[in-house]
């Protein structure tokens, strides 16, 4: 299923975005270049978001909109979870605070991995905006540390060399794993210097917790996003 997720970035100079997208784009955050806080990997990220806008200030607020999606998403939105929960990437002081539905973004799972991987007879091939094309920028990055297989029930080392060597073992994988396999395995991303931490975006305590370290990081809540943080955690 599919709703939405609040996303806040902050980047190391400071400034903020306040972000809305679907709860899958988690993932694209996490990316070569945004644990050291990189310009254009930051770029890239707000990528959309800053079409969508530009898009909005020429042609809002009714349209007609150059992107499908622009009346949704180039609002600004708050810092106070949506559906899915809540997402703070914070570059300025090295920390992800992650109140979402989805996996942990130090983690990658196979199937996603995998999905978009082709082999020809000239090589492998996938989409240069799809989640494989980003895992294998971090392993070039030397980001991707180990593979959780259930099967093996422990972290698995990877192949040494080059990304081939990769490529050749994730095609095997993928013949010779039950789609099951493929559900629960997962790699281990180095996001060093940022640190990650988790909270249960569907219990009112976490969530609580969440705010609080929001508010300790020296984010200031406007008046909207403090009555959102009310109801949601009324509910």
């Amino acid at each position: 299923m599919s709703g939405t997720l609040a996303i806040t970035l902050r980047e190391p100079d400071g400034t903020e975005h306040r972000l809305l997208g679907w709860n899958t784009v988690a993932s694209s955050f996490m990316r070569a270049g945004i644990p050291e806080g990189d310009p254009g990997a930051i770029a890239q990220v707000l990528g959309s978001w800053t079409r969508m806008r530009a898009d909005f200030e020429e042609n809002g607020p009714a349209g007609p909109f150059r992107y499908r999606n622009t009346d949704w998403f180039a609002p600004p939105g708050l810092l106070a979870p949506a559906e899915y929960g809540l997402l703070v990437v914070d570059l300025a002081e090295r920390v992800i605070l992650d109140g979402q539905e989805g996996h942990p973004l130090d983690q990658v799972p196979l199937y996603s991995v995998i999905e978009d991987l082709e082999e020809t007879e000239a090589g492998f091939t996938c989409r240069a905006a799809s989640d494989t094309h980003r895992f294998f920028e971090l392993y070039r990055a030397g980001r991707v540390g180990t593979l959780y297989l259930p099967t093996a029930g422990s972290m698995v080392d990877l192949p040494e060399g080059e990304p081939e060597n990769l490529l050749r073992f994730l095609c095997e994988s993928r013949k010779g794993l039950s789609f099951q396999t493929h559900l629960r395995s997962w790699f281990r991303l180095n996001i060093a210097p940022l640190r990650l931490e988790r909270f249960d975006y569907t219990s009112p305590r976490e969530m609580r917790r969440m705010r609080k370290r929001i508010r300790e990081l020296g984010f200031v809540l406007s008046p909207a996003e403090s009555r959102r943080w009310r109801d949601c955690l009324a509910r």
